[in-house]
């Protein structure tokens, strides 16, 4: 062997020897290493199984067939069963017959990595349902792809918003159910957001063209200062009430209603809710009541101002008579020894007297209420009167009658008579006519009444409240349901129209 053999096979020995302290090296650092992550993993799968365990939501695992291989505490204690008693069953066998359709593509959807969510009603083991929402996802166990189902118990929400639908079904029932109009207003703005059915009937708007229309458009111009006024309220906190408020229709008409506002939140915005009910016809019976309150005062005064009249005509016309008719009466008695002549004369006086206090009477009686009246009915008594008139000077009096009716209820024939009487007077005192024409028609079940002449007339402005006789013809009319037209002009002369409902006598 050469030098440069044997130099090469110690070399070769040397490297050899090196080799094998490097591997026993490694031999001894093997152990350790190979011990550290076996504790490491132990440590870990540990870990994992104390985090499955405290979970609170429902984890059961289950291999691709659908039968389950695991199940935390949690998901043991909502269903009612043992961890051995859900071991081995498939998970489907939990889930209501209704819902099962939905395990096939919870499973689908997860086999090809999809992360799936679905809301499912499973059954526990007392038989009662259970309300889950499950979310899933895959994963390795033991070699093999397996499914976790993360299962959520929902059946608190599930009822609340059951609750909270049921409640806003009542709510939306009520609200497009309720008799008054409702509507909510943005208090900075003041345009509607929302309106309910009733709210659009009484306007005569659609919905769309309700919402988001200022409120200003909704009342006439004179009333907004007012609402505004209810907005400045609730913006302090104050919750007013509208009394009264007109309210303007899509055709232009008006409407009154009550309005109590209160300040809601809506839709994080500070917000108005009315409620309007329409008190139109309550306010049209307070304005009647008011007019009928006026109208009886006014008819109080014209009789007053009559019963003045009766009485300033007894005292000056029958009272004078009669105390006349005393005085020649007692010249009579002082004269009838010493101066028959004169006693004869003073009797005869007193019995010329006598005779027109007695047409003074009957004349005032006429007046008051005409016997003819009474007996014959108002056709006759107007005749009468007119013929009378007539027969005192003064302007012509024409009568002209076309009736079918030959008696009415009492009321009603004195009714007609007084207007007739009335007008008749004012305008042969006031009207310097030489014509006057009376007529009575009769149509459609009502009877008009009127009183004409061409004279000087009048303007209505210059009627004041101590014009009693027209204002009586008015309040007659008025309250047997009728009405009273007054045309007049100066220069032109007048015209009174009485239209009354007929009621016949039965």
């Amino acid at each position: 062997m050469t030098h440069d053999q044997d130099k090469s096979r110690s070399e070769l020995v040397e490297e050899l020897a090196r080799l094998r302290r490097r591997v026993a090296t490694l031999e001894e650092l093997r152990g350790p290493a190979e011990h550290s992550v076996a504790d490491a993993l132990q440590e870990r799968e540990q870990q994992y199984r104390r985090i499955f365990d405290s979970v609170t939501d429902c984890l059961i695992l289950c291999d691709f067939e659908g039968f389950i291989v695991e199940a935390n505490p949690a998901a043991c204690q909502t269903y009612g069963y043992t961890r051995e008693e859900m071991i081995g069953h498939r998970a489907v066998e939990f889930v209501h017959p209704d819902y099962r359709h939905l395990f096939g593509q919870f499973r689908d959807q997860i086999a090809v990595g999809r992360h799936f969510c679905i809301e499912s009603v499973d059954v526990r083991k007392d038989g009662t349902p259970l309300n889950v929402e499950v979310r899933g996802s895959t994963l390795s166990y033991g070699g093999k792809p397996h499914v976790l189902a993360v299962m959520r118990d929902v059946s608190e929400c599930t009822r609340a918003a059951e609750a909270l639908r049921q409640s806003h079904e009542e709510l939306q029932a009520i609200h497009d159910g309720i008799g008054d109009g409702l509507a909510v207003a943005d208090v900075e703005d003041t345009r509607l957001i929302r309106v309910n059915r009733k709210f659009c009937e009484m306007l005569g708007y659609s919905e769309e063209e309700l919402l988001f229309k200022p409120v200003a458009e909704l009342h006439p111009a004179s009333e907004w200062p007012r609402v505004q006024q209810l907005f400045e309220k609730m913006a302090l906190g104050e919750t007013p009430m509208a009394a009264n408020c007109p309210v303007l229709r899509k055709d232009g008409s008006i409407f009154y209603a009550d309005i109590p506002v209160s300040l809601v939140t809506y839709n994080q915005r500070q917000c108005a809710i009315g409620f309007f009910r329409d008190v139109t016809e309550r306010r049209q019976a307070e304005e009647a009541f008011q007019n009928e309150h006026r109208a009886l005062r006014q008819l109080l005064k014209s009789h007053d101002h009559e019963r003045k009249l009766i009485a300033y005509e007894i005292h000056d016309g029958i009272a004078q008579l009669l105390a006349g008719i005393m005085m020649q009466f007692q010249t009579h008695q002082q004269l009838q020894e010493e101066n028959p002549e004169g006693a004869a004369l003073a009797c005869v006086a007193a019995q010329d007297m006598l005779a027109r206090c007695l047409a003074e009477t009957r004349r005032l009686i006429n007046e008051v209420r005409m016997p003819l009246l009474d007996e014959s009915g108002v056709v006759a008594a107007i005749e009468n009167l007119v013929y009378e008139s007539n027969g005192h000077g003064g302007p012509q009096i024409e009568f002209h009658v076309q009736v079918d009716f030959e008696r009415l209820e009492p009321v009603l024939e004195h009714a007609i008579f007084r207007i007739v009487q009335e007008g008749l007077t004012n305008a042969r005192r006031y009207s310097e006519s030489e014509r006057i024409c009376v007529g009575l028609t009769q149509q459609n079940g009502r009877v008009c009444i009127a009183v004409e002449d061409w004279g000087v007339g009048f303007t209505l402005q210059e009627v004041s409240d101590r014009s009693f006789g027209l204002e009586g013809i008015k309040e007659r009319a008025r309250l047997l349901g009728g009405q009273v037209t007054i045309d007049t002009e100066p220069g032109r002369g007048t015209r009174i129209l009485a239209d009354l409902p007929l009621v016949a006598v039965d």
